[in-house]
């Protein structure tokens, strides 16, 4: 009987290390899980962050990228505009500083000379006529659209600017205060009468 209840008190004994070992092994093993659980947890917000972070500097780098090449884009063409705006600028000054001829017609009569002027959008008070003892000479001046408006870029300007004249010499003697100008419809015609050449009767013998 003794015998009986001893073998009976071991197996509780062994049967309560068992399940002391389990519990514990259950512990231990409940531990590690919830400690791979939370490393996980860590590294998928340490990939997340950087996930975000990479994505902030990508937007960040296209975002420079973007903005360099619009500034870049931006500084060509304002000094493609300078550049012409300086080229215009020297052009018109070469044609203001150059006497430009002015496109003339000539004709001529038995008693005088017949001058027609091209001097279109120029005005009548522009326009300067002189007579010499057998010339003529006529100067105007041109003034651009580009002056009479503000904030524009010139384009295109085949126009004459500035100051343009033009000298007809004639074969004969003209009379100079009898010279007369008529302007209108952008042209000047000018007639220019002709010294009568002196005559002498010639008496026979």
């Amino acid at each position: 009987m003794v015998y009986s209840e001893t073998i009976e008190t071991k197996i509780v004994d062994e049967k309560e290390k068992v399940e002391d070992k389990t519990s514990e092994a259950k512990e231990k093993i409940k531990a590690k899980a919830e400690e791979r659980k939370e490393d996980i947890k860590a590294k998928k917000m340490e990939t997340k962050e950087k996930l975000n972070e990479t994505k902030e500097k990508g937007k960040v780098v296209k975002d420079n990228v973007s903005k360099d090449i619009y500034e870049g884009v931006e500084s060509v063409r304002g000094n493609v505009k300078n550049i012409q705006k300086i080229i215009d600028e020297k052009i018109n000054e070469y044609k203001t500083a150059t006497v430009q001829s002015l496109a003339t017609e000539v004709l001529e009569g038995d008693d005088a000379y017949y001058i027609r002027v091209a001097v279109p959008a120029v005005e009548k008070e522009d326009i300067e006529i002189n007579a010499g003892d057998n010339e003529i000479s006529i100067e105007a001046t041109f003034v651009p659209l580009s002056e009479t408006m503000e904030e524009v870029d010139v384009i295109l300007n085949e126009l004459k600017v500035g100051r343009c004249a033009k000298t007809i010499k004639f074969s004969t003697a003209i009379q100079m205060d009898a010279v007369k100008a008529k302007f209108g419809l952008g042209v000047v015609d000018i007639t220019v009468p002709k010294i009568p050449k002196p005559q002498t009767k010639v008496d026979i013998e």
